[in-house]
């Protein structure tokens, strides 16, 4: 049905907007981080060159999630390259830049417009937020970080949403033409964004403990794994009830695609994290972050591909049905 670039765009595009929801959220509630960066270096530099005594005069702005600054230059620049890298893989499906440019120089309240202009919201908002990550130095103030968050969370979740909606709003295929397709796409997508965020975790070096942070986002993924499983519950009994999609169903439940489906999605993207995360809640294990991350975005990439491949079971795709019935209409 759809080019494997698409499928990439599917996921790149929803786990990078998915992130970029996360940290605008962990922005909002960090925003003091910004404030007084330069002073800060100032007060370090003649520390380092005066002794400590000019540097213990200054006490920096508490921080109400106390993450070390390195998780934020390592967490944004991923979320700006993973939206990239799926916008990236669906211009080259379309082989037309200048559709895009027209699409974005005419702008017309369509799906299409929407989720193009979140998308490049997202690319903006997560390119400014890694600047200020990579190069620290300026003083920002909170209120402006705090609107900054806000856009990114509106943009992220549009962009998230789209992933979804671009298949719903495909008439000619009939298994995708239920609200259990954007909405399992959404909750998936903001699930591996909390997966890049354990990634970017796992690898920022840093003494200090992340056991209470990382429970609490634990829980919340949690969340997330349990309305994406009853959203799917959702689909597939849509699905198997619909006379016309049910072919696409079965494919997933019972058929060729069943070993991918319960092993792939539902064992390795669903099951796994679940247990991980709350069996062996992960304090201070970055190791088992990172294991969590992985599970939860393989699950995330299977999620696309079983259900863009149940859509060749359609009624619509099976050319002796169509066939037919033009027959019997003849």
């Amino acid at each position: 049905m759809l080019s494997a670039l698409v499928i990439l765009y599917l996921f790149l595009g929803g786990a990078g907007a998915g992130t970029i929801v996360a940290l605008s959220v962990l922005e909002c509630f960090d925003a003091q981080r910004h404030q007084g960066q330069s002073r800060r270096a100032a007060v370090a530099q003649a520390g380092l060159r005066g002794g400590l005594r000019s540097a213990g005069s200054y006490t920096p702005p508490a921080r109400s999630l106390g993450l070390p600054r390195n998780f934020y230059a390592r967490a944004w620049p991923l979320s700006f390259v993973l939206v990239a890298a799926g916008a990236l893989c669906l211009l080259c499906d379309i082989g037309r830049p200048d559709r895009l440019l027209a699409l974005v120089a005419h702008p017309s309240f369509s799906a299409i417009a929407i989720g193009t202009w979140a998308i490049i919201v997202c690319l903006v908002i997560s390119g400014a937020f890694s600047a200020l990550s990579l190069f620290e130095g300026m003083d920002v103030p909170p209120a402006a970080i705090r609107a900054l968050g806000v856009v990114g969370v509106g943009a992220g979740l549009v962009a998230a949403a789209y992933t979804g909606v671009l298949l719903q709003s495909m008439a000619s295929i009939v298994f995708w033409q239920t609200a259990f397709v954007p909405a399992a796409f959404l909750l998936s997508s903001l699930s591996c964004g909390v997966a890049c965020v354990f990634a970017a975790l796992s690898f920022t070096e840093s003494r200090q403990p992340l056991n209470s942070f990382a429970v609490g986002l634990a829980r919340i993924d949690s969340v997330l794994i349990v309305l994406e499983a009853a959203c799917l519950v959702g689909l597939l009994a849509v699905g198997l009830t619909t006379p016309s999609a049910r072919d696409a169903a079965w494919s997933l439940v019972g058929g060729e695609y069943r070993w991918l489906f319960w092993g792939g999605l539902v064992g390795v993207g669903l099951v796994a994290p679940f247990v991980l995360e709350r069996v062996s809640a992960p304090e201070r294990r970055r190791l088992l972050l990172l294991w969590t991350a992985c599970f939860v975005l393989a699950g995330g990439f299977v999620l696309r591909w079983c259900t863009v491949l149940a859509a060749s079971y359609d009624v619509t795709q099976i050319p002796s049905v169509v066939y037919g019935v033009m027959g019997t209409v003849l």
